[in-house]
């Protein structure tokens, strides 16, 4: 019996002390793996910081590299046809822009506008930076530009800015882009601040924009579409692919392809212009532009950009079947008139420019503050319609009213701004030197 409690004696140590080795063995087991997942925690943890810290430095140069680009962009000489020479020069090629990285390419069926893409790599993090730009700013993204005071009474797309004051006439009216003036806003007929909505910048305070150069025009036109003359009274016939001119002195009466760099330049006046066009073209002239009767964009079949023109009693909108590209610009040194013996009903398809005068009906005079002095009073007719723009250094009217009577011009106007003209200007029209950007992206 001794001998027994003895046995069992020794066999109880061992047993503890099995079980405290077993005990030991688990724990270092659990400590080893703790330690283990901490230091991959601890590790992801520091990969994690690193690639934020590596993404962040990669993100500031390659935004520096576009920064550096934009400089560069901004600081570049242009053309005569207002192109951008760095943009010119590098895109499409493969090339980055000079001192830089970044990459630019031409974007499809938007003339002037570019891609700007600048990547940065830092250990595993690469960040990539788009821009769009547009080599240079044009005056045919302005439905309404005016060197001095102007007043506006429609609805519309574009931009409008003055050089003065902008008077909003009427109740209700809505802008699309932004609308600037320098010497502020006035209301009138019903027209207030609470109506008037602005979808754009609006700005009564806005720094003032000069009116175009369109010097460098004549140099672009050759024979026969360089017609000289100061005194000569020119008629001329757009006929849809080619252009008529009569009155026009030295031989250059006839009827010609529109020309293949766009231009037709005029010394002296042109004492009408009419007719369809289906191309794209630039008149210019060194004294005053006659419009008599219709200017129409027409495609290949002979289909008019817009509908119902000549009829005032039909809504105005586009014609879902033109299938067309036209654009016409009518620039003049001084006046741009619709002549007091035009049609009755009559539609106007031009981006119009008057550098020195102004925009609007035959026969009216204005004061130096805008307002209207004398005006013709056996001009009266029945509806213009304009799809265009108007670009005028003095006051541009249509109509004069008083109380509800118009006792000048036209008893209905309606004016549509050519957006298509605005993404896609007329040959060499004129434009500010300076580029515009959009849509700023990163990408990782």
């Amino acid at each position: 019996m001794k001998e027994r409690r003895k046995k069992s004696g020794c066999f109880h140590l061992g047993s503890r002390r099995g079980s405290a080795l077993v005990i030991v063995l688990s724990v270092v087991v659990l400590v080893t793996a703790l330690m283990f997942v901490f230091i991959g925690r601890t590790g992801a943890e520091f990969r994690s910081q690193r690639f934020a810290r590596e993404n962040e430095q990669a993100y500031w140069e390659a935004a520096g590299q576009m920064n550096l680009a934009m400089y560069i962009i901004n600081t570049s000489s242009y053309d005569i046809g207002n192109h951008n020479q760095v943009l010119a020069t590098n895109a499409d090629t493969g090339n980055p822009i000079p001192d830089t990285s970044v990459r630019a390419t031409s974007v499809p069926g938007a003339p002037g506008w570019y891609k700007l893409e600048a990547s940065a790599t830092v250990g595993s993090a690469t960040r990539t930076m788009r821009l769009m730009v547009c080599e240079s700013d044009t005056f045919a993204r302005f439905r309404l530009f005016g060197g001095h005071s102007q007043a506006i009474a429609e609805n519309t797309g574009g931009d409008v800015h003055v050089n003065g004051n902008l008077t909003f006439s009427g109740p209700g009216l809505v802008f699309a882009g932004n609308v600037t003036s320098t010497s502020g806003f006035n209301y009138e007929n019903g027209a207030d601040s609470s109506n008037v909505t602005v979808w754009g910048i609006k700005d009564d305070n806005a720094d003032a924009v000069s009116m175009p150069d369109i010097s460098y025009l004549a140099a672009l036109a050759v024979e026969p579409y360089y017609i000289d003359g100061p005194d000569e009274n020119v008629h001329i016939e757009l006929k849809k692919d080619s252009v008529k001119f009569t009155q026009a002195g030295d031989g250059n009466d006839g009827e010609y392809p529109l020309p293949a760099n766009g231009v037709i330049y005029v010394e002296g006046n042109i004492e009408e212009v009419r007719g369809k066009l289906n191309g794209r073209l630039t008149i210019v002239c060194a004294r005053d532009i006659y419009i008599e009767s219709n200017i129409q964009y027409v495609d290949d079949n002979d289909k008019t950009a817009y509908l119902n023109g000549e009829y005032d009693d039909k809504p105005y909108t586009p014609n879902p079947d033109y299938n067309g590209n036209s654009c016409l610009a009518l620039i003049a040194a001084d006046d741009v008139l619709i002549s007091s013996t035009a049609d009755n009903k009559i539609e106007i398809n031009a981006l119009i420019l008057a550098k020195n005068g102004h925009v609007g009906i035959e026969g009216y005079t204005l004061l130096f503050d805008g307002n209207v002095f004398s005006y013709n009073h056996g001009f009266l007719k029945d509806s213009v319609r304009y799809l265009g723009a108007i670009i005028t250094n003095e006051r541009s009217i249509d109509r004069i009213v008083y109380g509800s009577l118009v006792v000048s011009g036209f008893a209905a106007s309606e004016f549509v701004y050519d957006g298509r003209a605005g993404q896609n200007p007329p040959p060499y029209f004129p434009g500010f030197k300076r580029p515009q950007y959009k849509g700023w992206e990163t990408g990782e």
